[in-house]
C-alpha cells in the first residue's frame, strides 16, 4: 500500500481553507475553474508543487489528449489568468478579512500562502513572507477555529446574526455526539467513546473550566442526552432493546429506564414541570422522519406515554418551546403523498394533553423557497435544534458544509421574515443547544473519512477478524467495487465543482489514477471486468442511461445509448449486468463486445436491485439480487438462468425471509456463501448464509460475518440505501467502505 504526503492529517485543515474559497460566489458557477484551483492546491500539498506543467494541468483538469502541445493549444495560460483575476476579486470581496492569502505567483502553478499583513515591508516579491501551502497546513489549524465562522461570499439568506467566541472544550481525538447545555448554561453533557473501547457512554462537561466527569458505565452505547430545565435530571437513549429510554440525576447516580419507551429516539425533558419527556419512534429505516411522538414522564408511577400529532401521519423530532407550553414537531398528516403539507407544527399543551389542533407554521415552505432543499432526502437533512426567545435554531446542509441558522418563530406558531444563517465555510456543526437565555450554545464538530477496507473471511460459521484499512482518503468516496482477482479497486469520489468522478486504484502497487475520459461528464456507478484491467460505469446524461468501458489506457467507448445503472460482470467477462430505470427497475444484459442489450430478470410489482452474476459462459448458473418487499424490509433472492433464460418469479430462492432490512448480496468465489448486509439490530453489518450451487438452497443458517456496533466506525450509509451496493468478495477477502468518524465539543456565543 503507497500513501501519498497528502494524506496527512496535517493537510485537511488545509483542505477546509481551500473549500472555503470554492464555496464562495466567484468559484460557485465556475466549475472548471474550481476544478483548476483544487488539483494545484492537492499537488502542491502532495509536495509536487515545482512539478506543475501546462501539460499536466490540461490532460488532468482540461481532459487534454496526451500529446497536447502548448505551444499551439494556450487553454491553460488563458485559464490561469482567468483563475488569478477570479482569486483576486476573491480577496476583494469575501476574503477580505481573510489572515492570510492563498496565490499562484506569475511564472509558475505552486501555491503560496502568505499574510493578509506581511510582516516585512518591501516591494521585492521574493522578500515577502511566503510559505508553500505545505507548511501552511501546520499553521492553518490554529486560525481555522476562528476562521470557520467568519461569513464567506453572499450568503442565500440574511445573516445577520454571528457566532462568537468560539472554542474548543475537548480534543478527544475519539467520536462524540449528542451535546446538551443546562439551562443555567454552566455545564454541558454529551456522549462519547473516550476511554470505552468503542461504546458510546455519557460525560458531564463543567463549562467554567473544571475537569470532564464520567457519568456512566456501561458495554451499551448510550446517547442523545438531554438535561431537564432545573439541571438536576438527564434522560438519554440506551441501544439495547431496539432504542429505551433512561433517566439519571444530572450530577451521576443510577440510571432508572422509562417504561414504555422502546424505539425512542431524541428525548427532550421540558414542560412547566421539568420532568415531561417528548421523543419520537421511527417507523421507516430509510426515509426516517416517518414515525410518531411521544410524552412521557420521568416520574417512577407516571402513566403511558401519551400520542401527540395523533391524526398525523407521520410525526418526528419534537422540541419545547423555552417556557415548556408548546410542543414543535416535524411531520404530515397525509399518509399517501409525505411530501404534501411535510412542515414544521406547534401543539399547545395543557399538562400531558394536547389542547387545540396543530398549526402549520411555514417553516418547511419557506426553507424550500430559500434554496436549503430541494428533495424529500435534502429535507431529511434539516434538524431543528432549539426554539428560544421566539427564535428557532435548525442546522441544514449548505454546500459542503453544515451550518447554523435561526429564524424568527413566535407563540403564534408562524415563521416571521426570512431565515439568518449563522456560520458559513467548510467544515460542518450539528448537536446544536442552547442555553436558558439563548445566548450560549454547545455544539459538535464532527469529521468523517471514507476508505476501503478488507476483512479475511474464516470458515463458514466463523467471523471474520479486525478490518484493514486500504486507502487514507478525506472527503466522501463511496459505491467501491472490487475486482474479484482482488489486484484492484474502483470507487467514487465527490468533488466540489467537478460532480463525482471515478478513481481506480491497483491495491498491489498503490497507484490511482482519475478515471475522467475524453469528456467532463459525472461518472458513476463503476464496476471492474474479472480481470480487474476494463471498468464499467454510468455516464450522466439527462435524458439517457449509457454505460461505457474504459480499457487500461484510458480509451473510452460507449457501449449501451440507454441501458441503467452496471451492477456486475459475467465471470467470461462478456457480459455486464446492469438495473434499468423507471419502476419497477429490472435486471438487464448487456453484451459488452456487441452491445445488444435487454430485460432479462424482472418482477411485475418489487423493483430489483443489487445483482450479482454466479453464470458461466453459456448463460447457466445464478443471480443474486434483492427485492423492495415492504416499505421496511428488503429481501435477498435467488433466481436460476438456464441459457439466458431467467426462472419465473414463483420459482425465486429465497436467501432472507423479507423481514428484515438485507440486501448488497456478495457471491463468495466458491459460490457456496452469499454474503449480505443487515440492519436488523439498528446498526449495519455483514452477515453470510450458505448456498448450494446445484439448488440455490440456503444451507443452514445466517452468521454475523461483522459487526459494526461501535459509533466511530461504522459502514456507510450508502449500503443500506436502494440502488447503491458496495459490498465485494475476492479470493479470501471482504471488501467495503467505512465511515470513519470523530468530533469535538465547541461552546460558543451568539451576538
Amino acid at each position: 500500500m503507497v500513501l501519498s504526503v497528502s494524506d496527512s492529517p496535517l493537510t485537511a485543515p488545509a483542505r477546509q481553507v481551500l473549500d472555503r474559497i470554492l464555496s464562495s460566489r466567484q468559484f460557485l458557477n465556475a466549475p472548471r475553474q474550481a476544478a483548476f484551483l483544487r488539483f494545484v492546491v492537492e499537488e502542491s500539498l502532495a509536495g509536487r508543487g515545482n512539478d506543475l506543467k501546462e501539460t499536466l494541468i490540461a490532460t488532468q483538469v482540461y481532459e487534454k489528449a496526451a500529446d497536447y502541445d502548448p505551444r499551439i493549444d494556450s487553454t491553460v495560460r488563458v485559464e490561469a489568468i482567468k483563475l488569478r483575476q477570479r482569486l483576486a476579486a476573491y480577496y476583494e470581496g469575501p476574503g477580505a478579512n481573510d489572515p492570510f492569502r492563498l496565490s499562484i505567483p506569475k511564472g509558475s502553478y505552486r501555491v503560496v500562502i502568505e499574510p493578509a499583513e506581511p510582516t516585512v515591508e518591501t516591494n521585492d516579491p521574493s522578500q515577502r513572507f511566503q510559505l508553500p501551502v505545505q507548511a501552511w497546513a501546520l499553521a492553518i489549524p490554529v486560525l481555522a477555529a476562528v476562521w470557520h465562522f467568519l461569513p464567506a461570499g453572499k450568503p442565500p439568506v440574511d445573516a445577520a446574526p454571528i457566532l462568537r467566541d468560539v472554542q474548543r472544550l475537548t480534543a478527544l481525538g475519539s467520536y462524540a455526539t449528542g451535546a446538551a447545555i443546562s439551562k443555567d448554561g454552566s455545564f454541558a453533557v454529551y456522549a462519547t467513546d473516550r476511554d470505552s473501547g468503542g461504546v458510546l457512554n455519557l460525560w458531564r462537561h463543567p463549562l467554567d473550566g473544571g475537569a470532564p466527569v464520567r457519568l456512566t458505565r456501561s458495554g451499551v452505547n448510550h446517547r442523545e442526552p438531554a438535561i431537564s430545565p432545573d439541571g438536576k435530571q438527564i434522560v438519554f437513549r440506551a441501544d439495547s432493546d431496539g432504542g429505551v429510554l433512561y433517566v439519571m440525576p444530572a450530577a451521576g447516580g443510577e440510571p432508572r429506564r422509562i417504561p414504555e419507551s422502546a424505539g425512542a429516539h431524541d428525548p427532550r425533558l421540558g414542560g412547566r414541570d421539568s420532568r415531561s419527556v417528548l421523543y419520537w419512534t421511527p417507523r421507516d429505516r430509510e426515509t426516517p422522519d416517518y414515525g410518531r411522538v411521544y410524552l412521557a414522564s420521568t416520574e417512577p408511577q407516571a402513566p403511558w406515554p401519551v400520542l401527540l400529532f395523533g391524526d398525523f401521519a407521520h410525526a418526528s423530532r419534537p422540541i419545547w418551546s423555552g417556557d415548556g407550553r408548546l410542543v414543535l414537531a416535524l411531520g404530515t398528516w397525509h399518509s399517501n403523498i409525505p411530501d404534501k403539507e411535510f412542515d414544521a407544527w406547534v401543539v399547545d399543551l395543557d399538562g400531558r394533553y394536547a389542547r387545540g389542533a396543530p398549526v402549520k407554521t411555514g417553516l418547511f415552505p419557506l426553507l424550500r423557497a430559500k434554496g436549503l432543499y430541494r428533495t424529500i432526502r435534502e429535507r431529511s437533512g434539516i434538524e431543528v435544534s432549539d426554539w428560544r426567545d421566539e427564535w428557532l435554531y435548525f442546522t441544514a446542509p449548505s454546500g459542503e458544509s453544515r451550518d447554523l441558522f435561526r429564524v424568527r418563530l413566535p407563540a403564534a406558531g408562524r415563521v416571521e421574515g426570512d431565515p439568518q444563517r449563522m456560520t458559513f465555510g467548510a467544515g460542518s456543526i450539528s448537536g446544536i443547544s442552547l442555553a436558558g437565555d439563548g445566548s450560549t450554545l454547545v455544539f459538535l464538530r464532527p469529521e468523517s473519512s471514507y476508505n476501503l477496507h478488507s476483512v479475511q473471511v474464516s470458515a463458514p460459521g466463523e467471523p471474520a477478524g479486525e478490518p484493514f484499512r486500504h486507502t487514507i482518503e478525506t472527503g466522501v468516496n463511496f459505491r467501491v467495487a472490487v475486482a474479484p482477482t482482488g489486484n484492484s479497486a474502483v470507487w467514487e469520489r465527490q468533488q466540489p465543482g467537478a460532480g463525482n468522478q471515478v478513481w481506480h486504484l491497483g491495491l498491489a502497487t498503490g497507484v490511482r489514477r482519475n478515471l475522467k475520459g475524453g469528456s467532463p461528464a459525472v461518472r458513476s456507478h463503476a464496476i471492474l471486468s474479472p480481470s480487474g484491467d476494463t471498468v464499467a460505469y454510468r455516464v450522466a446524461d439527462p435524458d439517457f442511461q449509457p454505460i461505457y468501458a474504459q480499457a487500461p489506457d484510458g480509451t473510452e467507448r460507449r457501449i449501451c445509448d440507454n441501458c441503467g445503472t452496471p451492477a456486475d460482470w459475467t465471470a467470461d467477462g462478456r457480459h455486464i449486468l446492469y438495473i434499468t430505470g423507471g419502476t419497477p427497475s429490472v435486471i438487464g444484459l448487456l453484451h459488452a463486445s456487441t452491445g445488444a442489450h435487454g430485460d432479462l430478470i424482472s418482477h411485475p410489482n418489487y423493483n430489483l436491485n443489487g445483482a450479482r452474476a454466479r453464470v458461466n459462459a453459456n448463460g447457466d448458473g445464478w443471480v443474486a439480487f434483492y427485492v423492495d418487499n415492504s416499505p421496511r424490509s428488503r429481501q435477498i433472492l435467488l433466481a436460476r438462468l438456464n441459457k439466458w433464460r431467467p426462472a419465473e418469479p414463483r420459482d425465486w430462492v429465497p436467501v432472507t425471509d423479507g423481514t428484515e432490512w438485507d440486501q448488497s448480496p456478495a457471491w463468495s468465489p466458491d459460490g457456496r456463501t452469499l454474503y449480505f448486509t443487515n440492519w436488523h439490530d439498528g446498526f449495519r453489518c455483514i452477515m453470510a448464509r450458505g448456498v448450494d450451487p446445484a439448488t440455490g438452497r440456503p444451507s443452514g443458517p445466517a452468521w454475523a460475518v461483522r459487526h459494526f456496533h461501535g459509533p466511530s466506525q461504522t459502514l456507510m450509509l450508502s449500503l443500506s440505501l436502494r440502488g447503491v451496493d458496495a459490498l465485494w468478495a475476492a479470493k479470501d477477502r471482504l471488501y467495503f467502505m467505512l465511515d470513519d468518524r470523530r468530533s469535538d465539543l465547541w461552546l460558543g456565543s451568539i451576538r
